[in-house]
């Protein structure tokens, strides 16, 4: 049995914060004291940030698996573009690829624009991430809504015409098969001729946010293949959970018989699919004519299979979590690395401005070195100069002492002895020598030569 469409959650979503609403405001205004308005009102209030925070985390849920779905998109598309190259691959699996990408593309498209989470330009902003995703598969396209807020004006525009030319096509294609297309996934009844087995999966994180999809296969097989890669190129939250189902068409009148249902973490479920793909290749391989088989679960037998199913779920997410601790603990490990590489490349750059330093100080001190052997040759060059001139000022003194009486010499013993004398002798006047016919000026000039200690000849009297 299928899960809800996302339009019949919306609208009991709504139906609830309509009746919740009616009913804060009918206390507001029944109120008859102001404490009891006030109440009332903050009803109203946190009524109302409840539904916008519901809003807010169902819209970044469905904003993640837009982006999901575009990158596994994308991966199916550059797994056929790998196998369209190679030459190995016959012409019929190439328009088998095609055909398998065309549908999961006009699936997709169906699926963005019946999102009512996401806004006209947010919706074309995802088309054209799978049409990128169709002529260049081999890059990613990251966070696509992330500067969503920022297109304005012709841009904004240009997304609605793409959202609107999408819808068209869409309404077009189930008028021509005489299907409907709507919410998160399409539930038309396949008429004859049309594909046979309807795969459905349903991702249910810890949050309650809750992503369907489903696909209609010509064979049991090509569903679970499909299942298979959806699994393995979905990037989920820890917690997240996954009902898978496999449902025949064509077995009853009455909805159909499932072949393959099974719910759990991702893991589990991938591991269940997994051995369904062996079974059918195994009785693919012996020619085993196809029987189709109730699911077990009910009487004596369901009963021993689901407390075996549970063992094993116990061993699994016991397994899982052991894995869990690995991871982490690899996650800190690299980080430890991480931030060893960073101080060794820190070490290592520190250490090269440190060569250059040195390398500069190596350069300044060659310099100065070389500046003084300079200084060492001039001073060598002065020093020489020196002992020549004073050379030639002692050769001077003693021609000079050679040609000097001993009595006029400076220092000499006879001069030195004379000067000695000459104090000994008391002071006399200045007119004491004065006669007649001599000038006054001749005495004068003689005492004060005597006085100020410079010898003199005889004078006349």
């Amino acid at each position: 049995m299928s899960e809800p469409s996302t339009v019949d959650e919306i609208v009991t979503e709504v139906t609830k914060f309509s009746a919740a609403m009616r009913a804060a405001m009918q206390r507001h205004a029944q109120a008859s004291n102001w404490l009891d308005r006030r109440r009332a009102r903050k009803d109203i209030s946190r009524l109302v940030r409840v539904e916008r925070r519901e809003q807010d985390q169902a819209r970044t849920q469905h904003l993640t698996w837009t982006n999901q779905a575009v990158d596994r998109y994308r991966v199916h598309a550059n797994a056929v573009a790998v196998r369209a190259g190679d030459p190995a691959v016959d012409h019929t699996r190439r328009a088998r690829d095609a055909r398998a990408l065309a549908e999961h593309r006009e699936a997709l498209g169906a699926q963005f624009i019946g999102d009512r989470h996401l806004t006209r330009t947010e919706q074309g902003i995802a088309l054209d991430g799978l049409d990128a995703a169709t002529v260049f598969p081999e890059f990613t396209s990251g966070d696509m809504f992330a500067r969503a807020h920022k297109v304005k004006g012709i841009q904004a525009l240009h997304y609605r015409a793409r959202v609107a030319r999408e819808t068209l096509a869409v309404e077009r294609a189930a008028a021509e098969r005489g299907g409907w297309y709507g919410g998160w996934a399409h539930t038309r009844t396949p008429s004859a001729g049309q594909s046979r087995y309807r795969a459905e999966m349903v991702w249910t994180d810890q949050d309650g946010g809750r992503l369907a999809e489903s696909r209609w296969h010509p064979s049991e097989h090509g569903a679970a293949d499909w299942m298979r890669r959806t699994i393995d190129d979905t990037a989920y939250r820890p917690g997240t959970t996954v009902h898978a189902q496999v449902e025949d068409t064509r077995a009853t009148h009455a909805g159909g018989r499932v072949l393959f249902d099974r719910s759990g973490d991702p893991q589990f479920v991938a591991a269940g699919v997994q051995d369904r793909e062996h079974t059918l290749r195994a009785r693919a391989a012996t020619g085993q004519q196809h029987v189709d088989r109730p699911v077990p679960g009910a009487g004596a037998e369901g009963d021993r299979s689901r407390g075996v199913v549970e063992s094993l779920q116990t061993r699994l997410n016991l397994s899982i979590e052991h894995n869990g601790q690995l991871t982490d603990r690899n996650g800190r490990l690299t980080q430890q690395l991480a931030a060893v590489t960073a101080d060794r490349d820190q070490q290592q750059q520190a250490q090269e401005s440190y060569r250059l330093y040195l390398q500069d100080l190596i350069a300044d001190r060659d310099r100065l070195q070389a500046e003084l052997d300079g200084a060492d040759t001039e001073l060598a060059d002065t020093v020489a100069d020196r002992d020549r001139l004073r050379g030639e000022r002692d050769e001077a003194v003693a021609k000079l002492a050679e040609r000097t009486p001993a009595a006029e010499r400076y220092g000499s013993p006879e001069r030195q002895a004379e000067h000695a004398k000459t104090a000994r002798e008391p002071e006399r006047s200045a007119l004491a020598d004065y006669q007649p016919g001599h000038a006054l000026a001749e005495a004068v000039a003689r005492n004060g030569a005597g006085r100020d200690g410079f010898e003199h000849d005889g004078m006349q009297r």
